[in-house]
């Protein structure tokens, strides 16, 4: 499980680098993500951070995902908004 904490003491601040899709995170992580932007996009289970990580070849936004699934917390990797999906969720 990726912590706080840990991110905190990790040497490169980059959170890209310190979580890795589906990874697990503690809540801190969780409500950090969800109040450091305005989300751009916020569900029952998850949310989409409030500014885009990168873009696609087709200049489609990405955004942080992250989700809340019986009572666990997930970074979820990078993930389309509603607007852009087209089938697909995610890269």
């Amino acid at each position: 499980m990726k912590t706080m904490r840990g991110w905190n003491r990790c040497k490169n601040s980059d959170f890209l680098q310190y979580a890795k899709n589906k990874d697990e995170i503690d809540e801190a992580l969780y409500i950090h993500f969800l109040e450091v932007v305005f989300p751009h996009e916020w569900e029952k289970e998850y949310f989409l951070l409030g500014e885009p990580q990168t873009m696609d070849d087709q200049g489609r936004m990405l955004y942080m995902k992250f989700t809340n699934k019986n009572g666990k917390y997930y970074y979820e990797g990078l993930a389309y908004a509603k607007e852009d999906r087209d089938g697909r969720d995610g890269i």
